[in-house]
């Protein structure tokens, strides 16, 4: 997992979310998957947004404010 924006998008290796979710544990983020990819935090949810990136690697934006949390600042 590499950060490539800013610390909102993260590069992973094909399917690999694994790394990205242990990271949005860690920092209390409960996961929901559904139609689409939430992240819940106190009373607060969170989408997060998966690309496919060429063909062996997707990106995972986790958002401004979910960032922000994550790195503390």
């Amino acid at each position: 997992m590499k950060n490539i924006n800013n610390d909102t998008e993260f590069l992973v290796e094909e399917n690999n979310l694994i790394p990205s979710f242990t990271l949005l544990e860690e920092h209390g983020y409960s996961i929901v998957k559904g139609e689409e990819l939430l992240v819940l935090k106190g009373n607060s949810s969170y989408s997060v947004k998966i690309n496919k990136f060429q063909s062996h690697y997707s990106v995972i934006n986790v958002g401004e404010e979910v960032a922000l949390d994550i790195i503390g600042k």
